[in-house]
């Protein structure tokens, strides 16, 4: 006897707060997707039907599946991925990949004794005849596209590994636990507490090991399967076992995050109603600043914007995330890694930065540290604004430098160094635009927060709370090229590069649409 199964692959973009840095997983590209297969059952032309064939699907518990990146690295390998009968279709438990180019390479079925029931033959294998395509089979994530692929299985009854091109059938299997999560806030006007939506992710040590957006009310089939009323103001995720020590982070933009760390075995507790039940996170109010933020880039795990607006980063870097100020930080390596904004920056008026920076110098032949820019020296026109971190790998000199350029040239910008001094003035035009009031350098391996503050009439640096220097704006409006892209950690100017990169780690990046008062700044530096 001889079938197969029909298998729609649904690769579904979702974008991912964690706030991380997904801060998923080693994000490199687009933000997190999630993939989850679902099947239907068709019959071979003249293959023989047995009693037991009817509804034997019914006895189909998991999948199990290999993937690869488009250079042969393993991403998925093996993986057990649980599979469920919602009223005669099945759909599969949602996994997580990177945005990108993949391979599906290895494709089995499992009953409910973990028996491979099917499998999908591979080019080359001696039954790849009896499919249209043969594995591998090329997919591509991308940002808001579905994604479907359709592999062929067949019974593995009376056939060997060799038979499907598989030197094995064996597989791995990954234990997992579950437990349940939701995130309350206070509303005034029902003076009583609410479900809500928010961002958490779970790390293990500094590594990335899940992060998705909590939703107001679990699904009504979760509800129903487990039958358990609170499970409508939760939300079940599962996690692997090889971890002794989980960091559960649950934020949600004007509240203060949420941060504990559990034993594996005291986060299995909050499942079921003998136990603890759902684990229920109060989430306080904060006082950051709200009013003009544009953009919010936690990087816990990931570059995606959670200030409202979605401009979300596209990684062009090894997505390395590490303990920063709050959460996760992005880390640069200092010749390679940037990201770049999905939506350019409007600097028609100036806009304010707020961040948390750790450098560690130049690096080689770098030596402009770069934080943000629009900037392109090699396209006409393309000089919009830039902050760096400025250092000579030579004669080192470590500051923030902010410019905003007014025209389509160079030699006009309003601009400002965080450490100026008398000597600095003395050799320039004007001096008297400039008002140094506590000069502030840069300390290698040190956090220091920094606020790029500008005003329709001046802007100014501040450093840890404290004012640097400002500069009386000379200019009203900014030049604004709006096919010029937006980077974090590098000016490429034209190019994959130059010598622009930022070497070290960058935390809780907000970018705004207006100045900042005093007050704002020294509570986004006591957060």
């Amino acid at each position: 006897m001889k079938r197969f199964l029909s298998l729609s692959l649904i690769v579904a973009l979702l974008a991912i707060s964690f706030q991380s840095c997904n801060k998923a997983t080693n994000l490199q590209d687009l933000p997190q997707a999630k993939l989850e297969f679902a099947f239907s059952v068709t019959q071979l032309k003249n293959a023989l039907k047995s009693a037991s064939d009817s509804g034997y699907t019914q006895g189909i518990t998991n999948v199990v599946v290999t993937i690869e990146d488009l250079q042969g690295n393993l991403i998925k390998n093996s993986e057990k991925i649980e599979i469920y009968n919602m009223n005669g279709s099945y759909i599969s438990k949602p996994i997580s990949l990177i945005a990108g180019g993949y391979k599906l390479t290895r494709f089995l079925v499992l009953d409910a004794n973990n028996n491979i029931v099917y499998a999908a033959p591979t080019k080359g294998s001696a039954k790849a005849y009896l499919v249209a395509n043969p594995l591998a089979i090329s997919f591509t994530a991308q940002k808001d596209v579905t994604t479907k692929l359709t592999p062929e299985v067949l019974s593995t009854a009376d056939s060997k590994p060799q038979d499907f091109g598989y030197a094995t059938f064996s597989f791995e299997l990954s234990k997992t636990f579950d437990f349940l999560v939701g995130a309350f806030i206070y509303n005034d006007a029902i003076k009583n507490y609410e479900l809500t939506t928010a961002s958490i992710s779970i790390y293990n040590d500094t590594s990335l090991v899940y992060a998705t957006q909590l939703q107001g009310k679990a699904p009504d089939s979760l509800i129903q399967s487990l039958n358990y009323d609170t499970l409508g103001i939760t939300n079940k995720i599962t996690l692997p076992e090889r971890y002794p020590n989980y960091t559960v982070r649950i934020s949600k933009l004007g509240y203060t995050t949420y941060i504990k760390t559990f034993t594996k075995e005291e986060l299995s507790l909050y499942f079921r109603s003998e136990d603890k039940g759902p684990l229920m996170v109060v989430l306080e109010k904060s006082s950051d600043p709200l009013d003009g933020l544009i953009a919010y880039y936690p990087f816990d795990g990931d570059a995606n914007d959670y200030g409202g607006l979605q401009n979300n980063g596209i990684e062009y870097s090894q997505g390395v995330y590490v303990n920063g100020v709050k959460g996760m930080a992005h880390d640069f390596n200092g010749t390679t890694d940037y990201i770049r904004l999905t939506n350019t920056l409007n600097l028609t008026n100036g806009l304010s930065f707020s961040f948390w920076v750790n450098s560690r110098g130049a690096y080689g032949l770098e030596n402009n540290g770069t934080v943000i820019s629009k900037y392109n020296m090699k396209s006409p026109g393309g000089q919009s604004f830039y902050i760096t971190t400025w250092g000579w790998n030579t004669t080192p000199r470590n500051f923030i430098h902010i410019s905003f350029y007014p025209y389509q040239s160079s030699s006009y910008r309003d601009w400002v160094h965080s450490d100026l001094t008398d000597a600095d003035l003395q050799s320039w035009s004007k001096p008297q635009n400039w008002t140094i009031i506590n000069p502030h350098s840069l300390i290698l391996g040190n956090w220091t927060h920094v606020v790029v503050n500008c005003s329709a009439s001046e802007i100014s640096i501040w450093m840890n709370g404290e004012i640097t220097c400002k500069k009386t704006r000379e200019y009203t409006t900014y030049h604004n090229p709006l096919t010029e892209p937006t980077y974090i950690g590098n000016i490429p100017c034209g190019g994959e590069g130059s010598n622009n990169h930022f070497n070290g780690a960058l935390d809780e990046l907000r970018i705004y649409d207006r100045a900042l008062s005093q007050t704002e700044i020294t509570t986004l530096y006591n957060q």
